[in-house]
């Protein structure tokens, strides 16, 4: 059972003591790491950065937040196959004003570590405010029964249908419990290569952005592609890209031995149960499957180098594969703006996110198609 002291606390979104926390702890984070930055870490010592946050206030200035508070208690359970979610999770709570209880994912080094950084950070005196209104518990010690978690103003709740489905069983709430709920997803690219230059700086660019959208987390973040639709592709510069990428990832992603067990039993499993027009080895860090008339894009989900491709002429042709679980477009070659409009245009209930290869991974204060800040604060109407 959790002990340690709470207390309730709550603020107007962006205040100053929480940029400032933030900042600190993204060089707190910069320096116990500078030895190993991973992608992921750099990008967090990034979106924690003081600059970054008042970017975001200031994109953001529409909300009113003089008239806004947080909503009291926020409850995070956060993804356990990524160190960082639970950081991201925890400054969303943070920024909008909340005390939190973040369920953290201690088997991961990383995670651990960056646990310690905050916790010393809670411990100075400047702080002090913080300090026990912001408590971690380790994924592998909680309960649903400790007090501590009981009678949330908020939960926020990261994993699959499974997982969510779970808590909303288990983890009961009243009829004022806000919850931001970033369930499963899959994510998808569209290129046009006809639109872009092709020399090899242009195409090693690209491919260097890809790379990084989907190799950084193995293609487990929602937001990594699986299929890739290549529009009036006559000249077949897909064969072009997916050569530079084999290329690419020979040198840079280390398949271990367990990634590459499950990568093939996936594929296996993919062969045995469905019909493909092609498939196509480069190397161990990439298979490309092209998908025939018949299949359910639900269900195609790559991992460590499997991606789906189908030809299209018409953006139409992507109708059917748009459900409520599609989060992120990339595009290559295309208008945003014209890719918004197809979405309205067609009614379709999935794509929450338009960005250009390269910019997936990139975290925002509206996600999954909510607003944060807006979601996980309260109005005080005058």
């Amino acid at each position: 059972m959790y002990k340690k002291k709470f207390r309730l606390i709550t603020f107007e979104p962006y205040e100053n003591i929480i940029i400032n926390f933030l900042d600190d702890l993204s060089k707190s984070i910069r320096v116990k790491f500078k030895n190993r930055i991973t992608k992921d870490i750099f990008y967090l010592i990034f979106w924690l950065s003081k600059k970054n946050i008042l970017n975001f206030k200031k994109k953001y200035k529409i909300l009113k937040i003089k008239n806004r508070v947080g909503r009291g208690k926020l409850v995070h359970f956060t993804a356990q196959n990524i160190p960082t979610n639970f950081v991201f999770s925890f400054a969303f709570g943070l920024l909008s004003g909340n005390s939190n209880i973040v369920i953290y994912p201690d088997k991961l080094a990383e995670a651990k570590n960056i646990v310690k950084e905050i916790n010393d950070l809670l411990k100075l005196k400047k702080y002090n405010k913080l300090r026990f209104s912001n408590i971690f518990i380790k994924s592998s010690a909680f309960s649903y029964s400790s007090k501590i978690i009981q009678k949330p103003n908020g939960r926020i709740i990261w994993g699959g249908d499974k997982k969510v489905n779970s808590i909303k069983k288990e983890f009961l709430t009243d009829s004022r419990c806000a919850d931001l709920i970033f369930g499963d997803r899959y994510s998808i690219s569209l290129f046009n290569f006809s639109k872009i230059s092709k020399n090899k700086s242009s195409i090693n660019k690209i491919t260097r952005n890809f790379y990084l959208d989907n190799y950084v987390f193995n293609q487990n973040a929602c937001s990594s592609s699986h299929i890739i639709y290549w529009k009036d592709d006559r000249k077949n510069n897909k064969e072009l890209f997916w050569k530079n990428l084999a290329d690419y990832s020979k040198n840079v992603f280390n398949l271990d031995l367990g990634q590459s067990v499950r990568k093939y039993k996936k594929l296996n499993n993919y062969l045995l149960k469905n019909k493909f027009k092609k498939v196509t080895y480069y190397n161990r860090n990439l298979t490309v499957i092209q998908l025939g008339k018949k299949y359910n894009s639900e269900l195609l989900r790559g991992e460590s180098g499997i991606f789906f491709e189908k030809n299209i002429n018409s953006l139409s042709e992507i109708n059917k594969d748009v459900t409520n679980k599609l989060q992120t477009l990339s595009t290559i070659g295309f208008n945003k703006n014209m890719i918004r409009d197809w979405i309205k245009r067609e009614n379709l209930d999935g794509i929450d996110r338009i960005v250009d290869v390269g910019n997936s991974l990139q975290m925002d204060l509206v996600w999954d198609g909510y607003d944060v800040i807006g979601t996980l604060s309260r109005i005080i109407n005058t």
